[in-house]
């Protein structure tokens, strides 16, 4: 098996990570069935510890195109900015705008997340590039073609564009 992702078995609910550190790094990993909604506490210090562990960074040949269409979730957690994103395309599907935003502010308002700025990614895999530019490579280029079906849902006026919630409201 790979260390960096478990592509055996289909493309049941992979998640795609993507993380940058203080110091500019930036990192990437795949997992089936990974967490992307980091709720609890330790949350986020297990995600990043996992990460470094099990990941590549993004310079590394393996990460080109790794993110492709088989990712219907990720997040990107990125130190330098203080930025938690998340998609969950099931979730935008299955339960609409109104459900998923208020997951984001539920998520932003948790003690963890105090001085970071928690949203949901209405552009998917696209989502990772536009919030760590680093990322480039990693997300494959049919990944983010218009029409692609694996592409998330988007209400009007939001696609490509992160939903942004500070947390604790501000």
């Amino acid at each position: 098996m790979d260390p960096v992702d478990d592509r055996e078995g289909g493309m049941s609910h992979r998640t795609a990570y993507v993380l940058r550190l203080v110091d500019g790094s930036c990192w990437t990993m795949g997992k089936k069935w990974g967490d992307w909604y980091l709720a609890r506490e330790g949350d986020r210090d297990r995600i990043v510890e996992s990460i470094l562990r099990d990941g590549m960074v993004v310079s590394d040949d393996r990460a080109r195109d790794f993110v492709d269409t088989g990712f219907c979730r990720g997040l990107v957690l990125d130190f330098v900015t203080r930025r938690y994103r998340y998609f969950n395309r099931d979730d935008a599907l299955q339960h609409g705008v109104g459900y998923v935003e208020s997951a984001a502010l539920r998520l932003a308002s948790a003690p963890e997340w105090e001085g970071w700025e928690v949203g949901y990614a209405w552009g998917g895999r696209e989502g990772l590039v536009e919030a760590v530019p680093e990322a480039g490579p990693v997300v494959a280029r049919e990944a983010v073609e218009e029409g692609n079906p694996w592409t998330p849902y988007c209400p009007p006026g939001t696609a490509g564009s992160w939903t942004g919630i500070h947390s604790n409201g501000r």
